[in-house]
């Protein structure tokens, strides 16, 4: 029984890693959504100046 609670126990606290890094990884794909379309533009922008 004492063993089984132990994996319980690290399987829980994987799965709170798992959790933290998936938030993380969300708010870098809004923060990368938010600021990508101004990145094509400047880029473009540059694009046709060099021309």
């Amino acid at each position: 029984m004492s063993s089984n609670r132990k994996r319980v126990i690290i399987i829980k606290e994987k799965l709170k890693k798992l959790e933290e890094i998936s938030t993380k990884n969300k708010e870098i794909r809004k923060y990368h959504h938010n600021f990508l379309p101004d990145d094509k533009e400047t880029s473009a922008s540059k694009f046709s100046e060099e021309e």
